[in-house]
């Protein structure tokens, strides 16, 4: 019927040279994708921008738990970097500290200046790496919530298990956002050959009403 209704509409327009490159163009295409999907109705057209549609959804749906576990293994990966950079700055606080609660149970003449030096050298290494010690805090409380009891202060985060992991679902996720993309481009072609099919089926509608006004008129 639609082949029917652009021939027709081209011969009569061989007279406006614009309309009729622009009704074979328009006919080229729109065929095309109907014979392409197999469309022989309204309903067919109808149910091929529904399914479309629907794989869309479904393409967006898989692509969400992807972006949110990518974007968890983003913040493992920072807090094991912290933990692991700046795990030594710890370490040596944690060492200067401990000289001087050693030196606080000792006795003996100048024990106490020694302990007093001892809190000075560690008071002063905390301020100049204070913010190192407070990430490395911060990611070894974290890291603890997510490993919870794989946690092994002696031990490195498993950072090139989570590399792998995300190697993977990198790939993964260019993948559904390839068949994404060319899915949206059918998409957009499909309703414009189902805006372009209701366009041209009313018209033909109207043309024939009008014309069976005039028969009944003469």
């Amino acid at each position: 019927m639609i082949q029917d209704i652009l021939s027709r509409k081209a011969q009569d327009g061989k007279s406006n040279r614009s309309q009729s490159l622009y009704n074979l163009k328009d006919a080229a295409n729109m065929l095309s994708f109907l014979t392409r999907n197999k469309i022989m109705d309204m309903a067919g057209l109808d149910d091929c921008f529904g399914n479309m549609i629907g794989k869309q959804q479904s393409i967006r749906d898989k692509l969400k738990p992807l972006d949110r576990r990518l974007k968890t293994l983003d913040e493992h990966i920072k807090h094991s970097g912290n933990y692991k950079a700046y795990r030594g700055k710890k370490a040596q606080y944690e060492k200067l500290y401990a000289q001087y609660t050693t030196l606080t149970k000792t006795t003996g003449f100048g024990a106490e200046r020694k302990a007093q030096k001892a809190l000075v050298a560690a008071n002063e290494y905390y301020e100049i790496y204070r913010t190192e010690i407070a990430m490395f805090d911060n990611a070894e409380k974290y890291l603890k919530s997510v490993l919870q009891t794989h946690f092994d202060p002696k031990k490195l985060p498993p950072i090139a298990k989570w590399k792998t992991e995300i190697e993977k679902l990198t790939a993964e996720r260019s993948g559904l956002n390839q068949q994404y993309n060319a899915l949206k481009d059918e998409v957009k072609e499909a309703e414009q050959i189902r805006k372009s099919v209701y366009s041209i089926l009313r018209q033909e509608q109207r043309e024939q009403t009008v014309t069976k006004k005039r028969g009944m008129e003469l």
